[in-house]
């Protein structure tokens, strides 16, 4: 059986594990879609001679090797601007398309650094957790009692006694953990509510 402090270890642990995980996935996609930014780019220099290319291969097959040797791009990259529609083909989509280069190398340089620390990538998760207590935040149902609040404090053989100074118009509460629950009543000690292990 694993204590609370252990049992926290064990998720942070999970948490930065699953994050880490994420957080590769991301840079695996973004640096495929960049690498097929950086082809398309390369053929803005001369779309002509790209139009040309395809026009001018006799056959299919050959079309993305002359687009690499025409433009000293991968297979992966050629095989991206072959499959381009034809009316896609010009400088206004090119560069609409290509303007996301920077922001993509951005995103890849921020999370590589992430990934080389832990301490980062725990960083990262407390900012999703702030984030999400933001967003699903429920007030609080009943105060927090304060050590100076405490008027007395008796310990007995079931279990403890406080009686918590009362706010403005209140009266004394006194609260009693027992083995079976807790026990609210006033200060007139009459029960209010009783919680037991049951419910």
């Amino acid at each position: 059986v694993m204590g609370v402090g252990q049992i926290l270890q064990e998720w942070v642990a999970w948490r930065v594990d699953s994050t880490r995980r994420r957080m590769n996935f991301d840079l695996g996609k973004k640096s495929d879609r960049l690498h097929l930014l950086h082809g398309l780019e390369a053929i803005l220099l001369d779309i002509d001679k790209a139009i040309a290319i395809i026009r001018n291969t006799k056959l299919e097959a050959e079309v993305v090797p002359n687009l690499m040797k025409g433009f000293g791009i991968d297979e992966v990259q050629a095989e991206f601007v072959a499959e381009l529609k034809l009316r896609n083909i010009n400088e206004e989509y090119i560069l609409n398309r290509t303007k996301d280069i920077a922001k993509l190398e951005g995103d890849i340089s921020e999370l590589k650094e992430v990934l080389t620390s832990e301490q980062k990538i725990k960083q990262v998760i407390s900012d999703e957790l702030v984030a999400v207590n933001k967003k699903h935040v429920t007030p609080r149902k009943t105060g927090l009692v304060e050590p100076g609040d405490i008027v007395e404090h008796k310990v007995f053989g079931r279990g403890t006694v406080l009686k918590v100074k009362p706010a403005a118009g209140d009266q004394i509460v006194e609260i009693n953990f027992e083995k079976v629950g807790i026990k609210k009543t006033m200060a007139n000690f009459a029960p209010l509510t009783k919680i037991t292990e049951e419910e």
